[in-house]
């Protein structure tokens, strides 16, 4: 199943900035605890290379 880009970003923004723990978003959102952590780690990896960037 695909999702839209920003429903992706609202759920890790609820994780990494709100501090939902991954298994209530999951729950939530009916998801995979396996595809919330990828999102996450995507997410995680896209600011560090932002930051890098920024060096």
């Amino acid at each position: 199943m695909k999702y839209e880009e920003s429903f992706k970003q609202h759920c890790v923004n609820l994780v990494v900035k709100e501090g939902r723990t991954k298994a209530s978003v999951t729950k939530k959102f009916q998801l995979s605890q396996g595809i919330i952590k990828k999102w996450i780690d995507i997410y995680e990896s896209n600011r560090t290379d932002k930051q890098e960037d920024l060096e």
